[in-house]
């Protein structure tokens, strides 16, 4: 810790350093101090966007050789910054000693903790599928409403009108409430800075969450407890 305050690494494994400035940004926001956070994005040849399993695994290789592990114990913890099963963040685990976690599996414990079915909100299609077996493998299907798909992928989230992506998204969301859901996880670290308009949508009996806030707390939370 510095000054008794949680440092945690959040670690984007793709190589826009554009998404690890957001996420950052959102996170020390949310923090009010009470948590120090650091960036680290992948550097080429990461993909831009972790779109598929391959991406998930190419990002795993240019991580692993590029971080040095005398500076990842500077920290309480690490977030990987890919709302996934990433195979990263197993990797780290056998590496290092500090918590390692992902914001998708932050994600998912909030949201078994905060109501009775949780549905994501993805960018492509293709998460649709892959969400649906992680969730099994996190034994957690018996409380999915299922994901839903904006259709766009990881870098329209940025690239195309702000209009656009705000209705996507709110049909997503939608659909995904009217299929039981009333616990809503933002399915990619692209998504920080859309929880209030997916409040404000659905109104108060939605909760939605942020993997990245989410996976930050749980980290600043252990660190805690074992410096107490």
């Amino acid at each position: 810790m510095i000054e008794d305050i949680p440092h945690i690494l959040l670690l984007n494994p793709n190589s826009t350093e554009f998404m690890t400035d957001n996420a950052v940004a959102a996170a020390r926001d949310a923090s009010s101090g009470t948590f120090q956070v650091t960036g680290w994005t992948a550097p080429k040849p990461a993909p831009s966007a972790i779109e598929s399993a391959s991406d998930g695994s190419t990002s795993t290789t240019v991580c692993f050789a590029a971080l040095n592990d005398r500076e990842l114990t500077k920290y309480d913890g690490i977030l990987v910054a890919c709302f996934s099963a990433h195979p990263l963040i197993q990797a780290l685990r056998e590496r290092v000693s500090i918590p390692v976690i992902g914001i998708m599996e932050a994600s998912l414990y909030f949201a078994r903790m905060t109501g009775g079915r949780f549905g994501i909100v993805t960018a492509s299609l293709r998460w649709e599928y892959l969400f649906q077996t992680a969730v099994e493998n996190y034994g957690l299907n018996s409380f999915f409403a299922g994901a839903k798909s904006s259709r766009l992928s990881v870098l329209e989230l940025e690239s195309k009108p702000v209009e656009e992506v705000n209705a996507k998204m709110v049909q997503a969301a939608q659909d995904l409430v009217a299929n039981g859901a009333d616990v809503l996880c933002l399915g990619c670290a692209g998504m920080v800075g859309l929880r209030a308009k997916l409040e404000s949508a659905l109104g108060p009996d939605i909760t939605i969450i942020d993997g990245v806030l989410a996976g930050a707390q749980i980290l600043a939370g252990m660190a805690r407890s074992e410096s107490s």
